[in-house]
């Protein structure tokens, strides 16, 4: 539910706020590089915290494959046409606490993922160095 949350919102971003032709295949595209940095962010913490190395760009490319491919045959067919029909996908607390915490799932993705790399170059760093 939480992604089908996520997706609605997404998807009244890119038909309200920036006005698209395809919304549902632009909500698909961002969402799915949004679950990408939440998730490279992870492995790539982990990898760091275990192996003492950092994750490979090929990596995150076919992390974003995997999560793109997921959203299509989870959520894209089946939202694009629950949205036609009108069905709107909020958390029990209401609109507004559901657009507050898609931003912060925005806004956290993309802070961890920069954050993320810098914390893990430093910490390489000062395991190298040692």
């Amino acid at each position: 539910m939480f992604f089908k949350i996520l997706y609605y919102y997404y998807y009244l971003f890119y038909t309200r706020v920036i006005i698209d032709n395809q919304p549902n295949a632009t909500v698909l595209y961002t969402l799915s590089v949004t679950e990408t940095m939440f998730v490279f962010s992870i492995f790539n913490i982990l990898t760091a915290l275990i192996t003492h190395t950092q994750i490979d760009m090929n990596i995150m490319i076919v992390i974003l494959i995997v999560i793109l491919v997921l959203n299509y045959l989870l959520l894209y067919k089946k939202m694009k046409l629950e949205i036609s029909n009108g069905v709107v996908f909020e958390f029990k607390l209401g609109r507004n606490f559901s657009i507050i915490i898609t931003w912060l799932f925005f806004l956290i993705s993309v802070i961890l993922f920069f954050g993320v790399i810098i914390f893990v170059k430093d910490y390489l760093d000062k395991f190298s160095s040692k």
